[in-house]
């Protein structure tokens, strides 16, 4: 969606207008990842931030690539249910209230379990991953890529 809202930008303005739009976004997003507590602060909120989006499209030669994350109602409810990513790429359009039963459906643990994985929370990732090597600098699978 995303991807067409840009090439209809593209395509109905011209350079000077899009270079306005550029300057609206531009300076927001700088300033905010200079301030971020997440990027170089104390916190490491941007570290913990990647590593869920890493585990969650974990790159596997077989099987799919997105994983589950069964977790509480807390990060259910500030991540949308999006925890539960195999379902979400499943059926995008669906809405996050809807992802639980739509994953018992689609027995997402099973399709999962083999490939990027089934986790029990947030906790058990960070402790798996957070800071231990893992995984491999290139892709996988980039060797069945050409160039």
């Amino acid at each position: 969606m995303a991807f067409f809202l840009l090439m209809w930008l593209l395509g109905a303005t011209n350079e000077k207008q899009r270079k306005a739009i550029a300057d609206y976004f531009s300076p927001t997003l700088v300033q905010f990842k200079q301030n971020s507590a997440g990027s170089n602060g104390p916190f490491g909120g941007s570290s913990l931030t990647s590593l869920r989006a890493f585990v969650e499209h974990l790159a596997v030669e077989r099987g799919p690539r997105t994983a589950m994350v069964h977790t509480g109602w807390f990060f259910s409810l500030i991540f949308l249910n999006n925890n539960l990513h195999y379902a979400h790429h499943e059926a995008p359009a669906v809405s996050w209230f809807r992802l639980p039963a739509l994953a018992q459906e689609l027995d997402a643990d099973n399709a999962t379990a083999g490939a990027a994985g089934v986790y029990r929370g947030y906790a058990n990732i960070a402790r798996r991953f957070l800071f231990r090597p893992f995984g491999h600098p290139v892709h996988p699978i980039s060797a069945t890529i050409d160039a």
